[in-house]
C-alpha cells in the first residue's frame, strides 16, 4: 500500500504532463541525417509506464543545466517489465545545452536502445537509479565556439598529450569547414604555438596536420599524439562515461558520435558536469 500510495502523484504527473516527441528538425537544420545508434524512431510509447520514468529523468537532467532550449525523454517499457525494474529502451534529447560547469552543444542524443535495469522501489519516490551499468550511444552537436570550449573542458584538457614533459594546450578559436571535413584548432606547447587541422571524414580514424615554427620530428610526434589523443578521447559526466567513435560535419558544425556507458545517473543536487 505504501508504494501504491507513493506511485499515485507520480501517475497523476504523466497524465496530465505533455509528452513531446523529438523529430529531428534540429538535425535537418544542420544538414545532419539522424544515426540509427541514436535514433527514437522506434521508440513506442507502449502502455503509458514508460512516460512515469521519462518525466523523472527530465526533471534530474534540467536540474544539471544552468540553460536548454529542450530536453526530452521517451522511455519504452511495460508495466509488468517495469515493476520488476526493467525498461526496452531509453532515448535522451536536448537542444542548446550549458551545463554548470559550461559546456555547451547545439543538440544531445543519448541512447540506450537495448534497455536499462533500474530500482522500482527508488522510481516510486521520484528517483532513477540503474541497477547495472546500461550500454548505448551519445552524439554531440557542436559549432565552432563550442568545438573550442569543449576542447578546454577540465577532462578533456587534462587528457591532452605530453611530450618531452611539456603538455599539449588547447587555447584560441576553432573553425569548422563543412565542405572540406576539417575541423582546425589552435594550441600551445612547451611555449611554442601552433595552428592545428583535425580531418576525420565520416568513418575514418582522426588524422592531424600541424602548422608551426618547430622542427620536423617534433612536429611529427605531436601530429601522432594528437590523433591518437582524439581516437582514444574519453569523457565520464558523473557516471556517463563516453567515448570516441568518430566525427561527421554538417552546415557549419561538427558531430561527435561516443560510445555511452551508463554507470548510474548523475545527481543534480551532488554532481556538476
Amino acid at each position: 500500500m505504501k508504494r501504491l500510495a507513493c506511485l499515485v502523484p507520480l501517475l497523476l504527473l504523466v497524465r496530465f504532463s505533455c509528452f513531446s516527441v523529438p523529430d529531428g528538425t534540429g538535425r535537418r537544420r544542420y544538414g545532419l541525417q539522424e544515426l540509427p545508434e541514436v535514433s527514437a524512431k522506434d521508440i513506442d510509447q507502449g502502455d503509458g509506464s514508460g512516460a512515469l520514468v521519462s518525466k523523472v529523468l527530465e526533471a534530474g537532467v534540467r536540474l544539471l543545466l544552468r540553460r536548454y532550449d529542450d530536453v526530452t525523454v521517451r522511455v519504452q517499457s511495460r508495466w509488468d517489465q517495469l515493476i520488476r525494474g526493467r525498461v526496452e529502451a531509453v532515448h535522451l534529447a536536448g537542444e542548446n545545452w550549458c551545463t554548470k560547469l559550461g559546456l555547451r552543444a547545439r543538440a544531445l542524443r543519448v541512447a540506450a536502445l537495448r534497455g536499462a535495469a533500474l530500482d522500482y522501489g527508488e522510481l516510486l519516490q521520484g528517483r532513477v537509479t540503474l541497477t547495472e551499468a546500461a550500454q548505448g550511444w551519445a552524439e554531440a552537436v557542436f559549432d565552432a565556439e563550442e568545438f573550442a570550449d569543449f576542447l578546454v573542458y577540465p577532462q578533456v584538457a587534462a587528457a591532452a598529450p605530453e611530450l618531452e614533459g611539456a603538455q599539449f594546450r588547447f587555447c584560441g578559436s576553432v573553425e569548422i569547414s563543412s565542405a572540406d571535413e576539417t575541423l582546425t584548432f589552435q594550441g600551445s606547447h612547451a611555449g611554442d604555438l601552433f595552428r592545428g587541422t583535425l580531418s576525420c571524414g565520416d568513418g575514418t580514424q582522426p588524422q592531424v596536420s600541424l602548422h608551426g615554427d618547430i622542427d620536423e620530428a617534433r612536429r611529427v610526434a605531436l601530429e601522432r599524439a594528437l590523433a591518437s589523443f582524439f581516437r582514444s578521447l574519453y569523457v565520464d559526466l558523473a557516471g556517463v562515461c563516453l567515448s570516441f567513435e568518430r566525427l561527421r560535419f554538417g552546415k557549419d558544425v561538427a558531430a561527435v558520435l561516443l560510445k555511452a556507458e551508463i554507470r548510474r545517473i548523475p545527481n543534480p543536487f551532488r554532481d556538476r558536469i
